[in-house]
């Protein structure tokens, strides 16, 4: 909740690894004056894809699904290999459980 009221106060501090031309997409993207957000404008979603972030982005290629993935995990079992994933302890308390909510 805390992140969606940084949003809404247009206080978000990104860390210095992100690129200046992400956070200038992300600042545009999440703007709360819908006049003034990136995609909602009158180039409409082309306003998006001619962001400086997506220049290197042939975006035709990518329609036809014509480009090869920048990394492509090693599959060891099958469509359902998980292996890459890191691993959690699975959760006790069940979902939807009553509970006080203090």
């Amino acid at each position: 909740m805390k992140i969606y009221e940084n949003i809404l106060k247009g206080k978000v501090k990104y860390p210095a690894y992100v690129h200046p031309d992400a956070q200038d997409l992300l600042e545009r993207l999440i703007t709360p004056d819908l006049t003034k957000r990136l995609g909602n404008l009158y180039g409409g979603p082309e306003d998006v894809k001619k962001h400086p972030w997506f220049a290197e982005v042939t975006w035709d290629r990518l329609a036809r699904k014509d480009i090869d993935a920048p990394y492509t995990p090693p599959v060891k079992v099958g469509a359902g290999d998980a292996s890459q994933f890191d691993r959690y302890p699975e959760e006790t308390e069940r979902y939807g459980q009553a509970g006080n909510d203090e």
